[in-house]
């Protein structure tokens, strides 16, 4: 599973999750009028297995092998493909094919959890970098400074930026 990599503040290399290139924290105020109205697997094209967890594994195994990586710390992963750059599931069109079951790994980009150095707990965020998100009526992420169910952050018990 390939990763990409940033550049932390103290000039370390931070190692980011796959897909992932400049989470930042859901900002009430910021991302007012900001929503994500489509759903566009593209991003999901060239990997060839994404993280599960074990609640998933009862729909995963009707579509892809389950596969646990042999490098610590060992984890379960959706085998979505053969070759290194392969997503069998994921057409040019980012359209997942019909009947096979898209892994929530997949399903809740761009919102990623993130720990505040400051703060106890996890905190919502989003990937900045996210050509998905826009600047529209439909699905909005934030209605009246409250986040929204149409985006899927609401109810979620988490802290968000205000």
């Amino acid at each position: 599973m390939e990763q990409a990599s940033a550049t932390a503040g103290n000039n370390q290399r931070a190692t980011l999750p796959i897909f992932y290139s400049r989470p930042r924290p859901l900002d009430a105020v910021g991302d007012r009028g900001r929503s994500l109205p489509v759903s566009d697997f593209r991003l999901a094209h060239g990997t060839n297995s994404v993280l599960l967890g074990a609640a998933e594994f009862p729909w995963v195994m009707r579509s892809y092998p389950v596969v646990f990586t042999s490098r610590e710390p060992r984890v379960a992963v959706a085998g979505l493909g053969l070759e290194g750059n392969e997503n069998l599931s994921v057409g040019e069109d980012g359209r997942w094919r019909e009947g096979d079951y898209i892994p929530a790994y997949v399903r809740r980009y761009p919102f990623i959890f993130l720990e505040q150095p400051d703060k106890n707990g996890l905190t919502l965020g989003v990937d900045e970098a996210c050509r998905l998100l826009t600047q529209s009526k439909d699905r909005l992420l934030f209605a009246a400074g409250e986040p929204t169910t149409g985006a899927a952050v609401a109810g979620c018990g988490l802290s968000i930026v205000t």
